[in-house]
């Protein structure tokens, strides 16, 4: 017997038998599938059990010394200078040893990770 389908309007329609790909295949138990698909897992794990990395150990010793254009983001238009008049914004975020820096600088926490610092610059372009 040909599978029957229902349209968005509740007719049904025959289905050809080419278009199921589910029929074609032998029924399988439900257990057989599991099994299946445990020892499928395992073949994908065979090989690779050396090769789990240990963590980098990092010297907290070591100070960084701070570089803004080391440790901030890439300069983003805010404004351009051909629609505010010839007054052109951009900004910038800081991130690393330099917001460390810049925060203790205006008397805020750098721990604190709520601490979020932007550069910004504003030029007339006129």
């Amino acid at each position: 017997p040909q599978p029957v389908t229902t349209n968005l309007l509740g007719m049904s329609q025959p289905q050809p038998a080419a278009a199921n790909l589910l029929s074609m295949m032998p029924p399988q138990p439900a257990a057989a599938k599991r099994s299946q698909s445990i020892n499928s897992t395992g073949a994908y794990a065979e090989g690779l059990e050396g090769l789990v990395m240990a963590p980098v150990v990092v010297n907290v010793e070591e100070s960084v010394d701070p570089d803004i254009d080391r440790d901030s983001s890439a300069w983003m238009d805010l404004v351009r200078h051909e629609l505010g008049g010839g007054l052109s914004v951009q900004a910038r975020y800081l991130r690393g040893p330099t917001r460390d820096r810049e925060a203790q600088l205006i008397g805020m926490d750098p721990s604190s990770p709520a601490v979020i610092l932007y550069q910004l610059q504003f030029q007339n372009k006129r």
